[in-house]
């Protein structure tokens, strides 16, 4: 699709996408074609760390070595800006831009800056795409988790640790449970590159793993969970009521399921749902992210 200007993201990451659609025609790669599986180019993946300036590019292309990497190089290191670039190779006919990659030049990661902490960024790691609105969301997350300093916290579908690790200055110490071993990594670079020594991070399934996580970590005060767009569902919901926390944060990119889950918070394990927050994450789409602060129930506390 030709398209000049892309209004999702930045002057710097049209420019780079405009740069390398010219590299493409001047060397003769063919987009890719869903339906009948022939051509080459499938997706162009850009990272651009918006507080420090650092780009990271990762060309996805079908199997075979179609052309020189030094040259798609030469083109990508005119932008200062780029500090990363990789290639990788998608073999399946599904759309994904999540493969491994080979690193073409420079640094294996970016770096971004959130509330004063370093995240290191690879290109399988994920972090929110708006970061202005990020930090805002992590903001309202300290708020409604409203720590003194003594605090236990579960930071349940922890990522690459940033939620956990900006609530880690004000918190006794913060227990990260991620399935993705990569992701894990990450958070446990990130607290090392930030000097954050009261948090751990470790790989599983929440809904597996959550009860051996408490065995090692002690009660919960606070748990944060921040799951995927189908909610917590299943072991992953009953594991977290069955912690009893004072207070649960509960991070949400999807209403429907957000509600059922209260549901099932209130209905089964005696939270009640306090405040509700929403934060405009994707504006002109329909999607919100929202902030809900769930606390034990008077009736319940006994």
């Amino acid at each position: 699709i030709d398209i000049e200007e892309c209004l999702l993201t930045t002057d710097l990451g049209n420019a780079v996408r405009l740069a390398v659609r010219a590299w493409a025609r001047e060397e003769k790669l063919e987009p890719y074609d869903q339906a009948t599986g022939e051509g080459y180019l499938r997706h162009l993946f850009y990272r651009e760390g918006r507080n420090t300036g650092q780009v990271l590019v990762v060309l996805v292309t079908a199997p075979g070595g179609r052309f020189e990497t030094g040259y798609l190089v030469d083109v990508l290191r005119r932008f200062p800006e780029v500090r990363s670039i990789h290639w990788a190779i998608n073999d399946t006919p599904a759309e994904r831009t999540n493969v491994p990659t080979r690193l073409l030049w420079g640094e294996e990661a970016i770096e971004e800056e959130l509330l004063g902490l370093r995240f290191r960024l690879r290109p399988g790691a994920f972090l929110q795409t708006n970061t202005e609105m990020a930090e805002r969301l992590y903001g309202i997350v300290r708020e409604l988790a409203a720590l003194s300093g003594t605090e236990n916290v579960y930071d349940l579908y922890c990522g690459t640790g940033t939620i956990g690790l900006t609530l880690a200055r004000d918190a006794g110490h913060v227990w990260g449970l991620e399935i993705s071993e990569e992701a894990v990594a990450c958070a446990i670079e990130n607290a090392e590159l930030n000097g954050i020594e009261n948090s751990s991070f470790f790989a599983g399934n929440v809904g597996q793993t959550l009860q051996e996580l408490a065995e090692e970590a002690g009660p919960a005060d606070v748990a944060v969970v921040d799951p995927p767009r189908a909610g917590l569902a299943g072991k992953a919901l009953r594991r977290t009521g069955e912690l009893q926390a004072p207070r649960i944060v509960y991070v949400s990119c999807n209403p429907t399921t957000l509600a059922s889950d209260v549901k099932v918070l209130r209905d089964e394990y005696g939270y009640e749902l306090r405040r509700c927050r929403p934060v405009d994450m994707f504006p002109h789409t329909p999607h919100v992210e929202s902030v809900s602060l769930l606390a034990k129930s008077s009736s319940s506390a006994g």
